[in-house]
């Protein structure tokens, strides 16, 4: 993991096969090489007579990276400088970071809600974030490309393009200026230290930094502005308080008001930590941060990743449009949060992507398509994503020396219907790692498959102890129990999959179908009326309460629902067929 990055031209040659690895490498730091790409053509160049050198050419680099723009050059330093999941060995290919890379975008738990840094992120999911990447600024604008340190000390630094007579002055920053007294003394009692004067620095507003592996203090790259009022509000961090941590937020923003004024930007920290909730309230602002390209990238694809969390026509819809979006990291938010509504829809959502150019989001799409049976797809359908699954099952085998690599390909032989290699693979991922409950998860789904229900049984209960939290699970169970027949235990824990998840209302379904399997027919009633009030148009929660109805010989009521069926559904045919039945 270190010498992906920590090297040069490293070829990890891992043989899934055998569990065994062959790794190469060029030398063991970072040379020339890592960024500029093999240097062959570079010395042929150089030791061509000096008037002789062609004048229009490239110096022979592989990648001149004085000629590339922001983005550009942010592809070349993410490859190391961002948390991300690799697809394979570097080849110098900048043209679109996702064809050898998927970053991290900014989540939970990895970043705090606003967006700054939490986990070791490193720093392209910041910098993409701010306004310095929006106006076109690129890493070589404040770092020595070389020794990556900065081109000038302190306040000198970012007074290169911000103004000193407006920013570096007490009237903006509101702090003593180094050596403004001659005691200098100590602000707070922990780490980083910060003395007098300290304060009127930019990077300790702007820049607040963290302690990655114990002394290794790193600055959050996303440039914003000190917001105690989001302290106050969602609980992230602020500038002002970790300078001044024996005082309060409140403390804190009684000065930004009385120093800035009253007036409050909207964050959109504030609706990825009501979208962290669930907040149906949040989906308006999601939708417009994702649709409008004036918003930073990191943030638009975020968003577009936080509304694959809901499920409703608004999202679903701005989802849909964010699949043709020209930036490919918001493309690919799309693909996974896409909600499919039926296979026809799907392919068509997915043919175009299967064949799009950045590697990441084909096989992306490929893999979520292949949920599809294959005899229900278009010949050009089938072909596009067996090309593209291919490519998804080398680049999984490429990381399957890691748990997630072997649960990936668990998930795309189990969507094919190859049982065998889906278990194999997933039992595979828990032996390198023991406590992915995931991988347990699936594995019990392909053993419920396979008939292996006491399998199934027992990695869902050891899931449950070992995490008690995952609320989801107590409703897996509740499924797999109730087909053992062991229904006591069954409804135990539908009843508390009910308590945990009160926004689902698909378990208030299955829980009164087994109470009406049971004979319990008030108990069956209730749970699919509570169902239908939660979701009204729901077809299996109307169709189950026509049946139900039926089945009581209570036909004015099952007519009730068969006319909505009809109403809500109106090319299918069941809904006229149970209303003919309930006047029968």
């Amino acid at each position: 993991m270190c010498a992906d990055c920590h090297s040069t031209n490293l070829r990890k040659n891992f043989d899934p096969a055998t569990n065994t690895f062959k790794t190469t490498w060029s030398e063991i730091d970072v040379s020339c090489e890592a960024c500029h790409g093999p240097a062959s053509g570079h010395i042929e160049w150089a030791n061509l007579p000096e008037g002789s050198r062609p004048a229009d050419v490239n110096t022979g680099l592989v990648v001149r990276t004085r000629e590339l723009d922001n983005r550009e050059l942010l592809n070349v330093c993410a490859r190391c400088h961002t948390r991300r999941s690799i697809m394979g060995d570097y080849t110098d290919d900048n043209e679109d970071m996702l064809n050898y890379m998927i970053p991290q975008l900014i989540t939970q738990p990895f970043y705090h809600a606003d967006g700054q840094i939490l986990d070791e992120d490193y720093e392209y999911g910041s910098f993409t974030q701010s306004k310095m990447y929006e106006k076109a600024i690129k890493c070589s604008d404040c770092h020595d490309v070389h020794s990556v340190r900065t081109l000038k000390e302190d306040n000198q630094l970012c007074l290169k393009c911000h103004r000193p007579d407006i920013y570096d002055t007490p009237s903006h920053h509101f702090h003593k200026m180094e050596n403004e007294n001659a005691a200098v003394h100590l602000i707070n009692k922990g780490k980083p230290e910060y003395k007098q004067g300290t304060g009127a620095q930019c990077v300790n507003c702007h820049m607040v930094g963290r302690f990655y592996m114990g002394n290794d203090y790193r600055r959050d790259h996303s440039f914003r502005i000190p917001r105690p009022d989001l302290t106050l509000g969602i609980g992230t961090p602020n500038a002002c308080n970790d300078c001044h941590s024996d005082k309060t937020a409140s403390w804190s923003q009684n000065y930004i008001e009385k120093w800035y004024g009253t007036k409050k930007r909207p964050h959109y920290g504030e609706t990825f930590a009501s979208a962290n909730q669930g907040d149906p309230g949040a989906v308006s602002n999601l939708v417009m941060y994702a649709g409008n390209e004036l918003v930073p990238l990191m943030v638009r694809a975020t968003s577009v990743s936080l509304l694959g969390n809901y499920n409703d026509s608004i999202s679903n819809k701005a989802v849909e449009k964010a699949l043709s979006d020209p930036a490919s990291l918001v493309r690919h938010s799309a693909v996974t949060s896409y909600h499919p509504v039926d296979a026809g829809s799907f392919e068509k959502m997915m043919l175009p992507l299967l064949n799009d150019p950045v590697r990441g989001i084909r096989t992306e799409a490929a893999i979520r398509l292949s949920q599809v049976p294959e005899n229900m797809l278009s010949a050009p359908a089938r072909k596009a994503m067996k090309a593209a699954l291919k490519e998804y099952e080398e680049i999984n085998l490429y990381v399957s020396d890691f748990a997630g690599g072997k649960y990936n390909l668990g998930i795309m032989y189990a969507n094919a219907g190859d049982l065998d290699k889906a278990a194999r693979s997933y039992e595979e991922a828990l032996e390198i790692d023991g406590l992915f409950n995931r991988a347990k998860v699936n594995l019990a789904t392909v053993y419920n498959q396979q008939g292996k229900n006491k399998e199934a049984e027992k990695l869902l209960r050891e899931v449950l102890v070992e995490n008690p939290e995952i609320e989801d699970i107590n409703y897996s169970l509740a499924l797999l129990l109730a087909e053992m027949g062991k229904i006591e235990e069954s409804r135990k824990y539908f009843l508390k999959a009910v308590a945990l998840m009160p926004e689902n209302p698909r378990i208030l379904y299955n829980l009164a179908l087994l109470e009406n399997t049971q004979g319990n027919y008030r108990e069956a009633e209730k749970y699919i009326l509570n169902a239908l009030n939660r979701e009204p148009g729901n077809y299996d929660f109307l169709l189950a309460a026509t049946t139900f109805y039926l089945e009581r010989g209570q036909a004015a009521k099952a007519a009730v629902y068969a006319k909505q069926i009809m109403e809500k559904y109106p090319d299918n045919p069941v809904g006229k067929q149970l209303l003919d039945a309930a006047s029968k």
